[in-house]
């Protein structure tokens, strides 16, 4: 039979069999992570992996750090001791205590060996070279999503683990499984508890890593996608996190600080302020934050839409080898050139500049289709569209509400700015009010009610699900759904009867 070596620091022997340390409601169970365990191990041992190389000759795989991403304080090196003890029962792995990684501790023997293996007397014992070097690196994660559904807080913990060949860097393995917990009502903050790095960058002693480098990882392990989908349980850490680490000179930190005035994650928005952090992080050769600067010049955050600006900003991240730079200059260019609208096209602009509602609504498809002569531009289409909305167009209220939902044309990505707008449509603007203002009374009253329920639709679904900086309502939802479904929407009712349902 096919062996593997596998280099751990302790031999999972003595697996853990009471509950894990610092466990709370939410943690999950010693149960929990056998059954992680269990199924790891099958699949590691029926995967391709092992099967491909059985006439390789034993491989050698290190445990490397098991990182704790999740908000919680949790025994990640458990996950691997688990793991690990369903890999030693198949008989099929040895395991070796050579190589150290944070999953388990270290024998402190190895260092002895090593010093006196030069020693005769254990030289004839343990010679040099019986210690075998790994070629493979087994390492994991645990990270965590939070949720609260119906007076419920539901916690998803997301395991990784991943078996790394040294030489080359490729992955040769990996699994992926969840383990959800539920807790009813909020999660008290005493569960919560800051990461190694975090502490660091909180004033903590360290003496193998700086203080600048600590709230640079500290972020790192906050700021994983998009900054806007970071938690609100983790919005003030990586608020003094990234000021400490903008203040100590760092230029990630203050791209990061810039983010957080952006997008307004953990404080108010503020486009000037954003500005400023991310010119500082510019002049500092940050590339990602000439873009962002680039970016926010193009979208007309905190200023006009100044193309001419972003075209140098975006050189400057372009010549920093930030891609992402050089290929905007591209977009820039297009958008620079001028309009040669049609003769409808010219027409909806003279009727848009005059307050007309509808006009300015339909010309914003012009520019974000970039048809009729008109340049593709999405941040003039969102202008457009904003305008169309106050005035008292219902669609343009619609559209500029989906846009906020996932941030298109250069607008910020916030579900209660989309909620506010969708709201409009759904429950204020009356048919009388939202042709007002438009000479195109025939298209505004034909489709008003199919607009509004769309509208009402939209926003049952931001209540329901709740989102960035939008709160979840279910009562709101509800309501939501049945306006839209008694204007005759199919979807509304289907939605509006499942979450009935969901609530017995």
């Amino acid at each position: 039979m096919m062996k593997y070596v596998l280099c751990m620091i302790a031999l999972c022997v003595s697996l853990v069999s009471a509950a894990p340390s610092d466990s709370t409601p939410i943690s999950p169970s010693l149960e929990e992570i056998t059954q992680f365990g269990e199924l790891a191990g099958y699949d590691l041992l029926h995967s391709e992996f092992a099967k491909s190389s059985q006439n390789e000759g034993a491989k050698i795989i290190a445990i490397s750090d098991f990182f704790n991403l999740t908000d919680f304080a949790l025994d990640s090196a458990l996950v691997a001791r688990v793991f690990l003890q369903q890999i030693k029962d198949s008989k099929i792995f040895t395991l070796t205590n050579a190589i150290a990684g944070n999953a388990s501790n270290a024998d402190p023997m190895l260092d002895s060996i090593r010093a006196m293996r030069n020693n005769l007397e254990f030289n004839n014992v343990i010679p040099k070279g019986a210690l075998l070097a790994p070629k493979y690196s087994l390492g994991g994660r645990i990270s965590n999503n939070i949720k609260e559904l119906g007076g419920k807080t539901i916690v998803q913990y997301n395991i990784i683990l991943s078996i790394t060949n040294l030489e080359n860097g490729l992955v040769e393995w990996d699994y992926v499984d969840t383990i959800k917990k539920t807790y009813d009502g909020k999660i008290p903050k005493n569960f919560f508890t800051p990461t190694r790095y975090g502490l660091i960058c909180d004033g903590a002693n360290s003496t193998d890593i700086s203080l600048k480098e600590a709230c640079e990882l500290a972020i790192a392990e906050i700021w994983e996608g998009s900054f806007q989908d970071i938690v609100a349980s983790k919005q003030d850490s990586i608020v003094r996190y990234a000021k400490k680490a903008c203040e100590l000179d760092s230029a990630f930190g203050c791209r990061a600080y810039a983010a957080v005035y952006r997008y307004g994650v953990g404080e108010k928005q503020d486009f000037t302020k954003a500005m400023k952090l991310y010119q500082k992080a510019c002049q500092k050769s940050d590339g990602n934050a000439c873009y962002n600067m680039a970016l926010m010049y193009q979208n007309a955050q905190g200023t006009t839409q100044n193309l001419k600006e972003a075209d140098t900003y975006a050189y400057r991240a372009c010549m920093l080898d930030f891609e992402a730079g050089c290929e905007l200059r591209q977009k820039l260019a297009a958008l620079a050139q001028e309009d040669t609208l049609d003769e409808r096209g010219q027409t909806l602009t003279q009727q848009c500049e005059a307050d007309d509602s509808v006009a300015c609504g339909d010309l914003a498809f012009y520019y974000y289709h970039g048809f009729g002569g008109a340049n593709r531009n999405p941040t003039k289409a969102a202008h457009l569209f904003q305008k169309g909305c106050e005035l008292g167009d219902v669609n343009s209220c619609y559209q500029i509400g989906l846009w906020h939902v996932s941030g298109l044309g250069g607008t910020t990505k916030d579900w209660g700015i989309a909620a506010g707008y969708m709201d409009k449509p759904c429950n204020l603007y009356t048919l009388k009010q939202a042709c007002a203002n438009t000479t195109h009374q025939v298209q505004c009253q034909k489709h008003y009610e199919n607009y509004k329920s769309n509208a009402c639709f939209s926003l049952g679904s931001l209540y329901e699900h709740g989102g960035i900086n939008l709160k979840q309502d279910i009562k709101k939802a509800l309501e939501t759904y049945k306006k839209s479904c008694d204007m005759g929407l199919e979807n509304a009712c289907v939605y509006y009867n499942n979450l009935r349902e969901s609530l017995k």
